[in-house]
């Protein structure tokens, strides 16, 4: 058992959100910014080649105590990615479990992983203002 399925069955983190920052290892500046309630959906993506990609790596992750709370971090990454141009359009990409071609990989992004760091820090910091 992995540190994310360990911390995943934790009595004190059920029921809480975590957004995700992956990283192609090959090609660095492939991202992938998403929301989840457990950790098993971070290591499916390789799995599957989720956007074409296999080598899909857990750079960053952000626990949040609400799935509504994940979901509103995620949209203003998001939205500042989208508008600072670095958000790529939906890719089609063949799924390797079922050999399907699915209809589009979201939230990817082509950028340097400090700077999506930094923006995931600051959408963080404001949601946290936010809420309290």
């Amino acid at each position: 058992m992995n540190v994310l399925e360990i911390q995943n069955k934790a009595k004190e983190n059920r029921g809480r959100s975590r957004v995700y920052l992956l990283q192609s290892v090959e090609t660095t500046e492939i991202l992938k910014v998403g929301v989840t309630t457990d950790n098993y959906r971070i290591p499916h993506f390789n799995k599957i080649g989720y956007a074409n990609v296999t080598d899909w790596e857990l750079i960053h992750l952000v626990w949040l105590d609400t799935k509504e709370e994940g979901e509103a971090l995620e949209k203003m990454i998001e939205a500042k990615l989208s508008k600072m141009n670095y958000k790529l359009p939906e890719i089609k990409w063949d799924n390797l479990h079922n050999g399907k071609t699915d209809q589009g990989a979201r939230e990817i992004y082509k950028a340097d992983s400090a700077l999506v760091l930094r923006v995931i820090k600051g959408a963080s910091t404001s949601l946290s203002a936010w809420m309290n």
